[in-house]
């Protein structure tokens, strides 16, 4: 008779990080920015929704934001032009899927949409029409904050990745467990930050990414192992070849590499259940999210306690809200909530 297979524990931590003064004052900068009842850039039709989303990747990499500013300013070069405004899907064009979060973060609880401070609906409002002189007083004060976010080289979050995956993959060295993570952000930009981080840090070579489009080099070298080995097996397979890339990259990462840098694409549709390591550099505001996430590699015929990691700044008032309403909802850091040693506390099971 088979032996039954039991459904392993999933085991949440927390990296605390402080951002360098640098990044705190990029961040207050931005945030100062957003938070002004009238900017040019921005139509104020979107206002809620793009205040939102620009403050998540802005917690996400100074590189995230300093492309996302780039496109703030081409939307008042626009107007300066005669043009209309960038789409929404332009100006948030770096972060994927953000429309699943609009019934999550842009309601009230009761379900009611946002107002803005004078109890009018958002989109209720006009838009504000700027002087010629204001547009370019406003884009002047946005490339300085581009430059400046340019300017920034590393980023501390980005340093706790490199502490707390070293952790993570000593132990499972030691457990004889497979040297596996799977990595989700929500921007493609802060994913290519992250593989160069990788990359210049021990994992060069390492790597699988995996988002929306998974077009690049990467994606045609995992295409092409992949294409090899498959004729070589069952040549009979039939898949689109979107699908046939995304099957690529889920062999690559399991036969080839060490990490896959995932977007959201990467949260549904895939099984990474020879990986015990979920990663959540950046925390989506949708708890379903989350589930999803986790869900790729907690699930039925995983041998091993999945670890999820997460990453909080915790004199970040929107991050600690963030937390708590996941905690609240999904139970995710109860009893670990904080436990940034882990690794040194917490005894695993002996056995996989």
């Amino acid at each position: 008779m088979q032996e039954y297979t039991p459904y392993t524990n999933r085991i949440s931590m927390v990296e605390d990080f402080t951002p360098a003064e640098e990044e705190q004052r990029l961040y207050e900068s931005v945030s100062e920015y957003l938070q002004r009842p009238e900017v040019a850039a921005i139509k104020h039709s979107q206002r809620a929704l793009m205040v939102l989303v620009y403050r998540k990747i802005l917690v996400s990499s100074s590189f995230a934001i300093a492309q996302t500013i780039e496109s703030l300013i081409g939307n008042l070069d626009r107007q300066l032009t005669g043009l209309q405004p960038e789409s929404v899907e332009a100006l948030v064009k770096d972060v994927e899927r953000y429309e699943e979060e609009i019934e999550e973060i842009a309601k009230k609880e009761d379900g009611e949409p946002i107002e803005a401070e004078n109890g009018a609906a958002e989109a209720e409002q006009p838009d504000y029409t700027a002087a010629p002189e204001d547009i370019e007083k406003e884009k002047s004060e946005l490339s300085g904050f581009k430059k400046f976010a340019e300017g920034i080289n590393k980023n501390s979050k980005g340093d706790a990745l490199l502490i707390a995956l070293k952790r993570a993959f000593e132990h499972n060295r030691k457990m004889g467990w497979p040297e596996k993570a799977v990595i989700f952000t929500e921007s493609k930009r802060t994913q290519q930050y992250l593989f160069a981080l990788l990359s210049q840090n021990g994992y060069e070579e390492r790597i699988t990414l995996f988002s929306g489009t998974n077009e690049g080099p990467l994606g045609r070298r995992a295409f092409e192992r992949w294409e090899r080995e498959r004729f070589r097996h069952d040549k009979e397979l039939k898949l689109s070849k979107e699908a046939a890339v995304r099957e690529a990259l889920i062999h690559e990462f399991k036969r080839c590499t060490n990490i896959l840098i995932a977007t959201e694409a990467g949260a549904e549709g895939i099984n990474l259940q020879f990986c015990n390591i979920v990663v959540n550099y950046d925390l989506p505001w949708n708890p379903q999210r989350i589930e999803q996430r986790i869900d790729r590699c907690h699930r039925y015929g995983q041998k091993r306690d999945v670890v999820v990691l997460n990453f909080l700044n915790r004199k970040n008032a929107a991050d600690m809200r963030v937390f708590e309403l996941l905690d609240k909802k999904l139970k995710l850091f109860e009893g670990v909530f904080g436990a940034s040693d882990f690794f040194q506390r917490r005894r695993y099971r002996e056995t996989a």
